[in-house]
This record gives structure tokens, sequence and C-alpha cells, in this order.
């Protein structure tokens, strides 16, 4: 079959909204997990597992979605499908997990958020304003939550749960982006006091656009959403740029570890949506 990329007629309800954030947090918690655990409990296997699984061909450190279904032929749903069904086998084991399954959980469960993103969040709902970040922001402040939550039981090696046992769920947050998969894992929770804020003041439309194509600037501001759902306080952490492709902008919210990648579009909304609370001053002073 050749899956076809075509727009949703309508942006998602806020049910369907939260159902695809809960479905990209159960792959990027499940990216902290394994990571966490074979970090904290055998770093030296986990680099030797890693080396197997690429010699092996299970994996490759740097394909994108279209590739990983198969080509324009292939099919989303059913890759989807498949890593579902290993994700629950592996989880399964509980504390006869590997760290060779770990390995190879944390390379399908990344892979699925590439897939999931771009086949299930980009094709259908990129087109409508803000929507896709808003639902990969929420799905990461579930995993965060989580993770939070959990943090030191997994450090101390205490994991997983006995299965009478259940794992700290992450509380309820409201619903939140972006059109282009993570690459990097969270790292744990910092302690850093929040910092005093600043009067904030909203950018004109023609700052975005002017920072959305020279982002350098914005590295040195700090920002604060007031939207329902991808609310809070974040800054642009880095940004790559190249000749024939579109910049990449990476974020991070004050109460969020994990970096969320933005692409223009997004970018340009969530600052239309923001209010600068750092930074602005020196930026126009400049300008």
């Amino acid at each position: 079959m050749v899956y076809t990329r075509t727009s949703a007629p309508s942006p998602p309800s806020k049910r369907e909204c939260e159902a695809l954030a809960q479905r990209y947090a159960l792959y990027s918690k499940t990216c902290n997990e394994d990571s966490l655990v074979n970090k904290y409990r055998d770093p030296v296997g986990r680099k030797r597992a890693t080396e197997e699984l690429y010699a092996s061909g299970r994996a490759q450190p740097d394909v994108g979605p279209l590739q990983l279904v198969g080509g324009p032929g292939g099919d989303p749903d059913k890759y989807l499908a498949l890593v579902d069904a290993d994700i629950e086998r592996l989880g399964a084991k509980g504390a006869a997990m590997t760290t060779a399954d770990r390995v190879f959980r944390w390379h399908i469960a990344l892979s699925a958020i590439m897939v999931f993103v771009e086949y299930k969040l980009v094709a259908p709902y990129g087109g409508f304003d803000g929507v896709v970040a808003k639902i990969t922001t929420r799905g990461h402040k579930i995993s965060d939550e989580w993770l939070k939550a959990n943090y030191e039981r997994i450090k101390s090696g205490d994991w997983p749960p006995a299965p009478n046992e259940r794992a700290v769920p992450p509380p309820s947050v409201n619903l939140p982006t972006t059109p282009s998969p993570p690459r990097q894992l969270h790292t744990p929770p910092s302690s850093s006091p929040p910092q005093p804020m600043a009067d904030p003041c909203p950018l004109t439309p023609k700052e975005v656009k002017d920072l959305v194509k020279r982002p350098s600037p914005l590295i040195d501001m700090r920002f604060e959403c007031h939207d329902e759902t991808a609310g809070g306080v974040w800054k642009l952490q880095s940004f790559t740029q190249s000749s024939g492709r579109q910049t990449e902008f990476w974020i991070k919210y004050d109460d969020c570890n994990g970096l969320i990648p933005m692409d223009k579009d997004a970018m340009t909304w969530l600052l239309g949506a923001s209010l600068v609370v750092e930074g602005l001053d020196e930026y126009r002073y400049d300008d």
C-alpha cells in the first residue's frame, strides 16, 4: 500500500490531542527509563550492546521516518504496531530485562517518536497553527513528571517495581510541539532555583519574523508563554541552519528537562504566543 500524507480537514479535539500526547509520552518515557537504567546499572555494557546492535543491522544511527517505514510505500501504522508490541513484550520481562534489551528498546522507542511525529502529527495537523507543538510539549511534560517522580528510585537501582507494585504515575498536566523528532534524551531534574523575571513584554510581528530568520539573539533571551496548553517559561537552547534545509530550533521549558525541537512554523507560533522576560532590551538596543 502507499501511505497517503493527507491533511486532516480540521484540528484534533481536546480529547484527541490528549490521546496523541499520551502516546508520544509513552515513547519518551520508555527512552528515559532505558537510558537511565543502563547509565546507572551498566554503562560499559550499554556501549558494547549499542555497538553490537549497529553491527547486526537491526538499528542504524542516522535514518529518518521515511526509511524507517520502508520508503514511500511504507505503512507507519504497521511500523508503530510492531514497535508497540516489542515495547510491551520487553517491558513484560520486568527485572529480567537485560542491558541489550534496554538498548534495543531505547532505539525502537526513539525511532517510533520520529515516525509518530512525522506521520501522526505533522502530516495531518502540521497546517494548523501550533497544534503539533502543543501535543509534543504536553507529551514531554507528562514524561518529565513521570521521570521526576521515579528518578531517584531508578538511580538507586530499585527498578523496575515488582509486578504487584505500581510506579508513581505522572500527574495530570494541561494539554501541548513540534514538527521534527527529538534526538536528545532528558537530563536529570535540575535543583537550580528559579531566576527572577523582568516585566514580560511581547515581540512585534516584525521582530518575530526577523528572529525566526536570524535566530542568534534568541539564545540570550527568555520567554513566558501564556497559551492555555503550552504555557510556561522557556528559552532557545540551540538551533541549526544549513543550506537547502529548514532551520531547526531546540527549546527548553524551565519545568521540563527535555529539549523540544521546533521547525520554522512552530517557532513562529510560539514566539507570537509568548512574552519576553529577559534579553529584550539588549536585543532592541543592539538592533
